[in-house]
């Protein structure tokens, strides 16, 4: 009897409603096109800051903007980070990946190099720490791939898989 009172208010929750039908599967979720409709997003509704990035500008007046209104958030989250990689990888791990990226920004393609430096100079967060963040999106997944070329020119490919 207690089964079935418990199983009760699970089958009243969970039964289906009238809005679908043979014709509407879906029902309220059903597809719509929207074409000549007006815009379901009411851009009143936005709560973050709109940036309009001038790409042909130099990096640091690029990025400024940005930088100075995220600078504290991404000092947060690479405490966070450095937090992860000790407990994923045990402690030091931060301090033992940091010398692997002291020369990472020299070897970054252009305009990646310059910008990263840039937001570097901006947030006052150390080259080779913001280097190793923008990447750890990638190693926190434990899916990560490598490309290489050898002396010759061959480009290698590898990926690791978890």
């Amino acid at each position: 009897l207690l089964s079935l009172l418990l199983l009760l208010p699970c089958s009243i929750i969970a039964a289906p409603t009238n809005t679908h039908t043979l014709d509407n599967p879906w029902g309220e979720y059903a597809p719509e096109c929207l074409a000549d409709k007006p815009s379901l997003w009411d851009e009143s509704r936005i709560i973050k800051k709109w940036y309009t990035i001038n790409l042909d500008a130099e990096a640091h007046d690029m990025w400024r903007e940005v930088a100075n209104d995220y600078k504290d958030k991404m000092m947060s989250t690479l405490d966070v980070v450095k937090t992860m990689a000790d407990e994923f990888g045990g402690e030091g791990t931060w301090d033992m990946l940091l010398p692997l990226f002291w020369d990472a920004p020299e070897k970054l393609t252009e305009p990646y190099k310059t910008e990263i430096k840039a937001m570097a100079d901006l947030t006052g967060i150390p080259v080779e720490q913001l280097t190793l963040l923008n990447l750890f999106y990638e190693v926190d997944k434990a899916c990560t791939s490598l490309i290489a070329i050898d002396h010759n020119g061959k480009t290698y490919h590898g990926r690791l898989l978890l």
